[in-house]
């Protein structure tokens, strides 16, 4: 019996959520903490429960305005229902629900962009939930996986009303309250970054499908741009030069040239885009596009959402509040050489069996051998292409800001697979083709689930990367959370095990509002050990070949005053650099 379009649509869910639920929610704290953004993300949400705080964030009690509230709601309003202090159950299940809504707004945004033979929605959500990066982030409480299930319904909002305008010239209110209402969600995710590949995604899909779509007159031919390409590539390359020159940090190698050859290519097709929309058509088409799916609202209405939350806080903290927030611009770095190439790398796996596909996808849509070719694949290829492009020239090349790029490039290689099943000669085919793509898929879905929720903790890479169980054994040893402190290093992580702030001491290499206190010096902890009168339990980094307690960090600690012995029993292993280096306790108390 054939499924009416309703049913299928409803059987489609009910087999994506099936998939999703061992996938991101099995397992969900057997891995302790470990990543540092996930322990911060904790350690504030815990904070702000403690001191009955919804509006601001803070850390060690100070404001932390390093990224909107979305996410510390979302545990604080689990912990409300589950009754319990925030811990990493709520954090964990915060970011397994977005990845869970982000596959299910995949799959109803695909009907929009990519609909037609082959189940192509179905395979673009399934490309999207086992996505490595995609799984990754809906496992790991960090706040991008936020982004997915926003995003895709803010971009598939305006493609609705762009569609609408398209073919009946009425403005769909409707799905533009749908983009701009999603579109706040995401600003108060991660703020700016977040409009920015809405507005890229939505508004650069309806530029480019004005930039490429046939003039109907031609009482203006535009010039072809090819000169302009190239200035502007000469324009790109020397800027990123002069950028990587300036920005001491960065040493040229292969990798920076090569981003700056890409970042330059950039540079050269949107000169191209830009000289293909002063034809007078393509421009009157793109203005009336526009002003059917009012991008000042879209894009303002979220920009608004999120300047009325900073005004709230800096009601209540002040003009500093302003300061708080442009320490999160360090995280931009203008021209990175590095970026575009990390980004591509990132691109090339982050979505699993879906960037293989949907980049394949790119080049058959850029070589035009798909035909014919929908005006929604626009906004598919806009938000992959400037979206890449926009996080290469603003960020520093970290994949898991591509996290809300996932979503389309399953979307292109659903499409991609749509069109080959569509094509299979007869049906027999079709479904032997659909049961193998639905074999690998299982088979990704069942493996990440096994190591996310159970393999991963037990893996010889993870051992010791939490520090729970050396907290746990120094407490019951008497070290409680009150007579710990950390040397030279700090990890909000030992703050979450060990229930509050945990003092460190010396050059930490962070800035005050990302640690959440000011460091001590060594002397300030001397004679707070003093202060005490007994002893403190000190972590610090053990030198390789040498003993704890006559390494380099323990003659800094007797330099000013203490005594330093090293524990009789053995601790739990506990490792910092990304697995690099090994943290031990030594025990210190004032010196006779």
């Amino acid at each position: 019996m054939r499924l009416t379009p309703r049913r299928r649509a409803w059987r489609d869910l009910a087999l994506l959520a099936g998939l999703c639920l061992p996938l991101y929610f099995w397992g969900l704290t057997t891995h302790g903490v470990t990543n540092w953004q996930e322990a911060q993300r904790l350690v504030v949400a815990r904070e702000m429960q403690a001191r009955g705080e919804w509006l601001v964030p803070t850390l060690g009690g100070r404001p932390y305005l390093a990224k909107p509230p979305l996410v510390y709601w979302c545990q604080l309003g689990l912990a409300k229902a589950t009754g319990g202090p925030v811990d990493l159950w709520h954090l964990r299940l915060t970011v397994a629900l977005a990845g869970l809504l982000g596959v299910l707004a995949t799959y109803g945004a695909a009907r929009v962009l990519v609909p037609g033979p082959g189940a192509a929605p179905l395979w673009s959500a399934l490309l999207t939930a086992t996505g490595f990066l995609y799984v990754r982030s809906s496992r790991i409480g960090e706040l991008d996986i936020l982004l997915a299930p926003t995003v895709v319904a803010a971009v598939a909002g305006v493609a609705l009303a762009w569609r609408r305008w398209r073919e009946t010239r009425s403005v769909a209110y409707g799905w533009l309250a749908l983009g701009a209402l999603a579109g706040s969600l995401a600003a108060l995710a991660k703020g700016p970054p977040a409009l920015l590949v809405i507005g890229l995604a939505a508004y650069g899909g309806i530029a480019l499908h004005a930039a490429f779509t046939p003039a109907e007159h031609r009482e203006h031919r535009a010039p072809s741009g090819t000169r302009a390409g190239v200035v502007m590539a000469l324009i790109g390359f020397l800027a990123v030069a002069a950028a990587a020159a300036l920005n001491l940090g960065i040493k040229p190698d292969l990798g920076g040239y090569a981003g700056v050859a890409l970042l330059a290519l950039a540079g050269a097709a949107l000169a191209d885009v830009l000289f293909r929309l002063t034809d007078r058509e393509r421009a009157r088409r793109l203005w009336c596009s526009l002003a059917g799916t009012h991008p000042l609202a879209v894009l303002g209405v979220p920009a608004l959402v999120l300047w009325g939350w900073y005004r709230a806080v800096e009601s209540r903290v002040g003009a500093g509040a302003a300061g708080l927030v442009s320490e999160e611009s360090e995280n931009l770095a203008l021209f990175h050489p590095g970026a575009p190439l990390a980004n591509l790398e990132g691109l090339a796996y982050g979505a699993g069996l879906g960037s293989v596909l949907g980049l394949a996808a790119l080049v058959m849509l850029a070589r035009r051998r798909v035909a014919p070719v929908r005006p929604e694949w626009f906004i598919l290829v806009a938000w992959v292409a400037l979206g890449v492009t926009g996080f290469s020239v603003l960020g520093k090349g970290v994949p898991r800001y591509l996290t809300p790029l996932w979503p389309a490039l399953s979307m292109l290689g659903g499409l991609l697979l749509g069109t080959l099943i569509g094509a299979a000669r007869d049906r027999s085919g079709q479904r032997r083709l659909s049961a193998a793509l639905g074999f690998v898929i299982f088979g990704l879905a069942a493996g990440q689930a096994w190591w996310y929720g159970h393999a991963r903790e037990h893996a010889p890479g993870s051992r010791g990367r939490s520090p729970g169980a050396l907290v746990a054994a120094l407490r019951a040893q008497g070290f409680g959370p009150d007579r710990l402190a950390t040397l030279e290093f700090r990890t909000p992580a030992v703050d979450y095990y060990a229930g509050r702030t945990v003092p460190a001491v010396g050059d930490v290499r962070m800035r005050e509002a990302m640690a959440g206190q000011t460091p001590l010096e060594l002397d300030e902890f001397a004679g707070l050990v003093r202060r005490s009168g007994g002893p403190w339990a000190v972590l610090v980094r053990a030198e390789r070949g040498r003993s704890v307690a006559a390494g380099a960090p323990a003659e800094r600690l007797r330099a000013a005053g203490l005594a330093v012995r090293e524990l009789s029993e053995p601790v739990p292993e506990f490792v910092i650099d990304r697995g690099r280096t090994r943290v031990l306790p030594v025990i210190v108390r004032a010196a006779p």
